[in-house]
């Protein structure tokens, strides 16, 4: 089936209320779901949730929306989820109020998908794609929507189509790290994304900026007191995730589907105002896929690297003994990772609602440089094995 179709086929089903056409539904039930099952080949260094145990939760979820189309011009979009990495509790992913400025202009409000990435509208939709997930190095930021507004125009131009949206908007998200849950703070987050496609061919990018805080762990959270009791109270500051700094997000992506030859590209960036530590990084990957009737065959090249502002670091060493003690700490947070993964895979659709994957990634991970020099960490290179299918319902 062409990537295009099943593309459209998941596009519809995440946003059908957004295009409802039946005014005379109260209600519009649509579901999807993945069910996944993996292993990963080292148990001290799990991948993607995944350890040398067979697991069925990471990436196995269920997704109910509803929606119902007001009048004319206004209808309701909610979607509950429930995934296994979350110990399937159910959770409002979606739920936002749609007004029809005109037939092909609308503006949103209330918790709206994260605009992030080329697949972010139909993220958890696995028909959409050929992976079993795509690429977590590029696709490696964990948000997938906000509460705000946007707006969404979508023009005609002879052979080609684009789609223009402006967003605003906060986001609150609670992360696992180092055994404790964090809240992440993402405030005047608000962007550009462009799309411009023709039948074989679509490209998009985007623009975000957002005013970001993150709780830190106990451990860092000492490392950091300790660090302004020993004097250098203006530097732990300037460092500190909790307080305030500016992000830059950018992406660019080119999706090719001609002759039963399909390609992706997706490359993303993240920048910060201040010298930061956390998630500076860019990331890309290149796929390319051959349609064989039902079966497509692919491979896929990701890489991701970190590039903390090292030059930053200007925390002494040698001075207060246990800011040396501490250091390591830090070296577990913040390095400089050079991960590269390939993964080939295998997807059968049995018919436009239902596809079975099997992906087989090799992911390298290597350490390039620690924030103290001298205190590397260990590399975690291993196989992932997944195998799983994707409904639409």
């Amino acid at each position: 089936m062409n990537l295009k179709i099943r593309t459209r086929i998941a596009s519809s089903v995440v946003l059908a209320m957004l295009y409802c056409s039946s005014a005379n539904a109260d209600l519009t039930f649509n579901g999807f779901a993945s069910f996944v099952a993996g292993k990963h080949s080292e148990d001290d260094a799990p991948y993607l949730g995944y350890d040398n145990e067979i697991s069925f939760s990471p990436d196995t979820m269920i997704a109910l929306q509803v929606g119902s189309q007001l009048n004319n011009d206004f209808s309701v979009t909610t979607q509950f989820v429930a995934k296994g990495n979350n110990d399937y509790d159910l959770e409002v992913e979606l739920a936002y109020l749609t007004y029809e400025i005109k037939g092909n202009w609308d503006a949103r409000i209330g918790r709206i998908r994260a605009p992030f990435f080329y697949y972010s509208d139909f993220l958890d939709v696995g028909v959409a794609y050929p992976w079993i997930s795509p690429p977590e190095e590029v696709y490696r930021i964990p948000f997938s929507s906000f509460d705000g507004v946007d707006t969404l125009y979508r023009g005609v131009h002879g052979d080609w189509s684009s789609t223009w949206q402006v967003f605003y908007g906060s986001l609150s998200e609670n992360l696992e790290l180092a055994g404790q849950s964090l809240t992440v703070e993402a405030n005047d987050l608000m962007g550009l994304n462009v799309t411009i496609g023709n039948d074989w061919v679509t490209f998009r990018g985007g623009y975000v900026q957002a005013d970001v805080t993150q709780e830190i762990p106990d451990a860092m959270a000492l490392y950091f007191a300790t660090l302004a009791g020993a004097g250098f109270g203006t530097l732990a500051a300037h460092v500190d995730p909790r307080t305030s700094n500016t992000a830059n997000y950018a992406a660019i992506a080119a999706i090719v589907d001609y002759n039963d030859w399909l390609m992706n590209v997706e490359y993303t960036s993240i920048s910060w105002d201040r010298p930061s530590f956390v998630y500076n990084d860019s990331a890309w990957f290149v796929m390319l896929g051959r349609r064989f009737g039902d079966v497509t065959a692919h491979i896929t090249y990701a890489n991701r690297e970190d590039d903390p502002e090292f030059e930053a670091n200007t925390i002494p060493t040698g001075v207060v003994p246990q800011l040396d003690q501490l250091s390591g700490i830090l070296n577990s947070f913040y390095r400089n990772d050079k991960v590269s993964t390939v993964t080939v895979g295998v997807r059968y659709d049995i018919d436009a609602s239902i596809a079975m994957k099997l992906d087989i990634t090799n992911m390298d991970n290597e350490v390039a440089k620690p924030l103290y020099v001298g205190q590397p960490d260990p590399q975690e290179d291993g196989v992932l094995v997944r195998f799983g299918v994707d409904v639409v319902f």
